[in-house]
């Protein structure tokens, strides 16, 4: 997986989490931002660890995990009101 497939692959995770939260109220962009930028921070240490070659299944896992951990927490501190 190349560097534009994970930036759109964390992309895609933010807003998938932004679509998915109660209170839809936050603007989408940020979260799309916060999946893009965690996925290819993920990357980038693991590649610069060597934890990971590209392409490998370990890499699309960890990309996924980090960029919905990222959204996650990025959503979470946004206040749920009803």
């Amino acid at each position: 997986m190349g560097w534009i497939g994970t930036l759109l692959l964390g992309a895609a995770i933010g807003g998938f989490g932004w679509w998915r939260h109660p209170a839809r109220r936050a603007a989408a962009l940020p979260t799309l931002i916060v999946g893009a930028l965690a996925a290819g921070a993920v990357k980038l240490a693991g590649n610069a660890s060597g934890l990971f070659e590209d392409g490998e299944v370990l890499e699309w896992s960890l990309c996924v995990l980090g960029a919905m951990t990222a959204v996650t927490v990025s959503l979470g501190s946004h206040p749920f009101r009803r």
